[in-house]
């Protein structure tokens, strides 16, 4: 692996040096690494890792916040294969502490996200995105199958329309940092265009009621029912999404190599996904 992060740097390979892989990730292997006395981060794609991200669209989108500076600076990043080495910022993710404090703050930055300019010609079809996560598993169970189709005939007839800014797509607690006292956005494997509420439910990723929170928060005032209902909605999409990438990861024996049961995940963001739907229907 030295030998690789040399390569992609065009250094010597007594320069790196390996101090320990990173918490965090289902997918992906993270190291903390250290050149000629300064800390970065290299990202290495897990298996079948790049089956469900756009590469080319996610280093788009990071030089395309470059200027914003609410991302590690990024050294290098391989279209191919997703390699990336990133400046390291000192600090912990929400999912390592509690940002119950922060979340005005975190609003802010999201905010600041969600003005950035679309880049032309950038999409991130939702309905797309299922179909194509379906064929890596061909595994549709009659709840998952009506599931889909309600969100899709709601979303096709709701929200298609509405409003899209420039998002993160996957901000979910580990992928906010606080560092120094800021507030930093990691990983934008998913980016581009959303509503706004897709980057607030993916908040809630370990209790949907923390995405009610921080709607509050990016709000400035409570949310009403139906603007809870657009979270749960957009929540809802992304477990159907996360239990068919979970459904792969069993089929390819991802769950040994990781110690995961990844068919347990997966019935657990689908059942997640009809609990939502059931407290939309109300």
């Amino acid at each position: 692996m030295i030998d690789r992060i040399a390569e992609c740097l065009r250094i010597d390979s007594n320069e790196v040096h390996i101090i320990n892989r990173l918490p965090g990730g289902r997918s992906h292997y993270t190291y903390l690494i250290e050149i000629n006395g300064k800390k970065y981060v290299y990202r290495k794609i897990g298996k079948e890792g790049n089956l469900f991200s756009n590469r080319r669209q996610e280093g788009e989108g990071l030089k395309w916040v470059e200027p914003f500076q609410i991302t590690p600076k990024v050294l290098y990043f391989n279209l191919e294969t997703g390699e990336k080495i990133a400046e390291y910022l000192d600090g912990k993710t929400c999912e390592q502490l509690d940002c119950s404090h922060e979340l005005h703050q975190i609003a802010d930055t999201l905010k600041k996200l969600h003005h950035i300019p679309v880049p032309e010609n950038m999409t991130y079809d939702l309905i797309k995105q299922l179909d194509v996560y379906e064929s890596y598993t061909n595994q549709r169970s009659p709840l998952y199958l009506t599931l889909k189709a309600w969100w899709t005939k709601t979303y096709t007839e709701t929200r298609l329309t509405a409003q899209k800014v420039f998002c993160h797509n996957d901000a979910q607690k580990g992928n906010i940092l606080l560092s120094h006292n800021e507030i930093y956005l990691l990983d934008f494997e998913f980016v581009g265009p959303n509503e706004f509420y897709y980057d607030i439910a993916s908040f809630g990723n370990q209790d949907i009621k923390d995405a009610f929170d921080l709607l509050d928060a990016y709000l400035d005032r409570l949310a009403t029912k139906e603007e809870m209902n657009i979270v749960r909605f957009y929540r809802i999409h992304q477990a159907l999404k996360w239990h068919q990438v979970a459904l792969r990861k069993a089929e390819i024996g991802l769950g040994n190599e990781l110690n995961l049961d990844f068919l347990a995940i997966a019935n657990d963001f689908l059942n997640l996904a009809h609990v939502l739907y059931l407290e939309i229907k109300g």
